[in-house]
């Protein structure tokens, strides 16, 4: 949460090192992803494209789940790293894994089984 709070106020040196010590710190791969997830936005917000593409994609390849038997956590972190795959693609002119990315990103929000009513 910090490092999200400092990527918003753009204190960006400062989010990069307390979202490097989330990281670490994180209990599961679940828990990393969500850290990489800011992470991506950090870098984002910094103009770094390639960079968030690229940590994204890696993310997303590895903690995509098999479908039918995926947690909604597991959907929800595979498809927040296609979204940031996507937003750095598309603002970095690769229209065609932007689209390939929020492609994957709908089927991971389509899978999710539904919450209570």
């Amino acid at each position: 949460m910090t490092g999200w709070l400092l990527t918003q106020t753009r204190r960006y040196e400062v989010a990069s090192e307390a979202l490097e010590r989330s990281l670490d710190d994180s209990s599961d791969r679940l828990q990393a992803a969500a850290t990489v997830n800011t992470v991506c936005w950090l870098l984002l917000r910094q103009g770094q494209l390639a960079e968030a593409r690229e940590l994204a994609a890696r993310w997303a390849d590895d903690t995509e789940p098999r479908i039918s038997r995926a947690t909604p956590s597991e959907l929800s972190v595979w498809g927040w790293m296609l979204l940031r795959m996507s937003a750095a693609a598309v603002r970095d002119n690769r229209p065609g894994e932007a689209e390939d990315a929020l492609r994957l990103a709908r089927a991971a929000a389509r899978t999710a089984p539904e919450g209570p009513r």
